[in-house]
């Protein structure tokens, strides 16, 4: 894109649904825009919220906008527009390939609160960005048909347009608040609002083999050499992951590097992820129960935690606003201890799953849905994991099922054969993509509308987790990654997700794209 583009919003909506629409517009891969929102569209509230924004490109005021200079564009941007992220900048280059075009349009879907499905009608205004050659004299506020301005290059990609539904919405199946070592987690509301929204998490970790003894020198991280392999499908959909990095990761120059340079691209957020055992200060041996970082005393848990955040602070300019326990060893002290160490977000929760046979934690009435932590302010998002088939409902077998004596008498696989129950995550680690894509089918359904695929950094490299032992398997592991992504964005229309919106406004910096 050669120059930037002076957008303007038309028509009306609540503060809800303008904090989304802003959320995805500061969110373009292309940064170089200014949205100029006319004081009659928005209330008080929504003019509040534009200024706790804090960003530049965002102008408050009833003056219609001057025309951009050329090479420049205008265009419109109808309230309550949720953008896919390479939106503006797909929609410019289609112009900069096609001069004998006049505006651009792409695909929308509309998002009532409860379904997805394609704008059957015309593209919408919304849909359109116009060069500024093809513009003099346009009349902003009542722009409804740019076929007048020449032909449209139609463009590969989504938008989403959230509109109340003409009827109430189907009520979702109720979800009671739980309880972790004391802790209430209440749903939280956003996820009712927001369109299907994928996120990525990645466990960025050293080598260790899952089998072995625990020890402080396993801290190898050649694996993440090719993290760019990944990285390139995640850039290709304007998805941008959070790697939530160990000791060993943020300590090493090559690594810290490789996850540093995606970051100051905007490519990504960056995470605390602590592993007991290679996180000083050391002390005693780390045995099983020790490896779970939440099973810690509460001022060694705390010790490991302050170094690990001063490290990344250190290296990467800030210290994380996200966390995830190593091994999703939450404990009684853990989320008490990141809130006041200004972890905003935790990827700790793994759903229906007991891990007490093994000394971690039990996860068996988590539901894959996002949390509020009120008492802590604190933002909980599970791993998106599910039991589906007629015993899921049965969460008192979970327990029992997640035993290692159930372990070895393969009950699972016979549960699975006789299609009673099966348990599914999304991840590429060991879960085909046809499978992934059953989950996310199965709980958009229930009324979901958050997801959060994850997997380990070492399974980037063969030879280093069971999920990929060869370049074959490597080859398998990336192809999943890129057929769920393609289901989700192409075919699903959903939306990819960007850790920042996950944070209350004003932390949401302008400089993270």
């Amino acid at each position: 894109m050669t120059a930037v583009a002076s957008l303007i919003l038309r028509g009306t909506c609540g503060a809800r649904a303008l904090e989304l629409m802003l959320d995805s517009l500061i969110g373009q891969t292309e940064p170089g825009f200014t949205l100029h929102v006319p004081a009659a569209c928005i209330d008080a509230e929504g003019a509040a919220l534009l200024a706790r924004y804090g960003d530049a490109r965002l102008v408050l005021g009833d003056a219609a906008p001057e025309n951009a200079p050329a090479p420049g564009y205008v265009g419109v941007i109808e309230a309550g527009c949720v953008l896919a992220p390479t939106w503006l900048a797909r929609l410019a280059a289609a112009l900069d390939q096609a001069p004998g075009a006049a505006s651009a349009a792409c695909q929308a879907s509309v998002f009532d609160g409860v379904t997805l499905r394609p704008d059957v009608g015309a593209p919408s205004v919304a849909g359109a960005l116009l060069r500024r050659a093809a513009c003099a004299g346009l009349d902003w506020c009542a722009a409804e048909d740019l076929s007048r301005f020449g032909r449209s290059v139609a463009v590969p990609g989504r938008l989403v347009i959230r509109r109340e539904a003409a009827e109430a919405p189907a009520p979702v199946q109720r979800r009671l608040e739980t309880s972790l070592y004391g802790v209430v987690y209440a749903p939280a509301a956003i996820e009712a609002e927001r369109p299907p929204t994928l996120y990525v998490v990645v466990d960025t970790e050293a080598e260790f083999d899952w089998d072995k003894p625990f020890a402080e020198n396993l801290t190898a991280v050649s694996a993440l050499r090719p993290v760019e392999s990944a990285q390139a499908i995640f850039d290709r959909y304007g998805l941008r992951p959070t790697y939530v990095i160990d000791y060993p990761v943020a300590a090493q120059k090559e690594s810290a590097a490789a996850i540093r340079a995606i970051a100051e691209r905007g490519g990504c957020a960056v995470g605390a992820h602590l592993h007991p055992w290679t996180n000083p200060p050391f002390g005693a041996a780390i045995d099983q129960a020790m490896s779970f970082p939440g099973n810690l005393p509460a001022e060694i848990e705390a010790a490991k935690l302050d170094a690990l955040m001063a490290l990344i602070a250190a290296e990467f300019g800030e210290r994380p606003a996200f966390y995830k326990a190593g091994r999703y060893g939450l404990g009684p002290n853990t989320a008490r201890l990141i809130a006041q160490r200004g972890i905003q977000v935790d990827f700790s929760l793994m759903p229906e799953t007991d891990m007490r046979d093994v000394h971690g934690p039990d996860f068996r009435m988590v539901a894959a849905i996002p949390y509020e932590v009120p008492s802590l302010d604190l933002l909980a998002v599970p791993m998106t994991r599910a039991d589906l088939g007629p015993l899921s409902r049965w969460w008192r077998l979970r327990g029992w099922l997640d035993t290692q004596t159930a372990a070895l008498l393969h009950v699972r696989g016979m549960l699975v054969r006789a299609g009673l129950l099966e348990r599914l995550t999304l991840t590429p680690e060991g879960v085909s993509a046809k499978l992934q894509i059953v989950l996310l089918r199965t709980l958009l359904r229930r009324g979901h509308r958050m997801f959060v695929l994850h997997f380990h950094s070492p399974s980037l490299a063969a030879g280093h987790t069971p999920y990929v032992r060869n370049e074959a398997e490597r080859a398998a592991f990336l192809e999943r990654i890129e057929l769920v992504c393609r289901w989700f964005f192409e075919e699903l229309g959903g939306l990819p997700g960007r850790p920042w919106d996950l944070l209350p406004v004003e932390k949401r910096s302008r400089e993270r794209k």
